[in-house]
């Protein structure tokens, strides 16, 4: 503390179908990373900002302008640390641009990886290497960069065959975190229109969703995917990837403080209350 938040750009150019492009578009805009910098310093020298979280949808897309900003942090020699909560892809960076955010003060990074079969990402037109997702990994641990990997189960095409090998993929790919989540079909994207036209939708969506990411509330079913099975799995797959021994140890060891490690309990007990709350 005090963390601040720092978009760097704005607009993604892939075409994930359960991915709303309404606000910031499919074109990608980008600040230099001079007027990047110009902020930090900003951040830093006027409110004594200690934590950035780097919002972006995709901020290692300009591998070239990535690596220059972190260049310039690292020279700067900041005592700061980075939070790229959500805007990295694996197959956007290199083990030299993951060197580069180790030493500008990158301590977490999330990846979506949404499933570990390749017909379902396929079908909702994630263009993504699961080797590579794995081999990237072991490079963020390898300088000690906390990952965290983003899985979606509940697809049109999901059967518990497919929701499965997602699971199996989270362990075998072993992120620091995995985050499940049972897919939203939000309104104005393709997923959303194909759920309309293809499937039975359970519950209202349009005026919005209460639950958030993490609650167990399934919002549609098709033929071949019922919402007992996507609960099911939902449950299934927190439990699968946390409660192992191997896992448990590593979550332990995790924290950089005492702060960290209470914030990682609470959290973990909000998830397995909602495991419990089908409502």
């Amino acid at each position: 503390m005090p963390v601040a938040p720092l978009l760097t750009s704005r607009g993604c150019p892939y075409n994930c179908i359960f991915c709303n492009k309404s606000i910031f578009g499919h074109t990608f805009r980008a600040r230099s990373p001079e007027n990047i910098l110009q902020e930090v310093d900003h951040l830093i020298n006027d409110f004594g900002v200690k934590q950035l979280d780097i919002l972006d949808d995709n901020f290692t897309l300009d591998i070239k302008r990535a690596e220059k900003f972190l260049d310039m942090l690292i020279e700067k020699n900041y005592d700061l640390l980075i939070n790229c909560q959500n805007c990295v892809r694996a197959d956007g960076v290199t083990r030299e641009l993951i060197h580069k955010m180790k030493l500008a003060g990158v301590f977490k990074v999330g990846i979506g990886i949404e499933s570990g079969d390749k017909e379902i990402l396929k079908k909702i037109k994630k263009q993504l290497d699961l080797e590579r997702v794995k081999q990237v990994i072991k490079w963020f641990n390898e300088v000690n960069i906390v990952t965290y990997g983003f899985f979606m189960l509940g697809f049109p095409w999901d059967v518990p065959k497919t929701m499965q090998k997602t699971i199996d993929f989270a362990k075998e790919s072993n992120p620091d975190i995995a985050n499940f989540m049972i897919t939203i079909p939000f309104p104005g994207t393709e997923l959303y229109e194909y759920v309309i036209k293809n499937a039975k939708l359970l519950q209202k969506i349009e005026e919005g969703v209460f639950c958030g990411f993490y609650g167990n509330r399934v919002f549609f079913e098709t033929n071949a995917l019922k919402q007992e099975d996507v609960s099911k799995y939902f449950e299934k797959a927190y439990k699968e990837f946390y409660v192992r021994p191997k896992k448990i140890m590593e979550l332990l060891l995790t924290p950089k403080s005492l702060d960290e490690f209470k914030w990682i309990i609470e959290a973990s007990l909000v998830i397995f209350k909602s495991l419990l709350n089908k409502d």
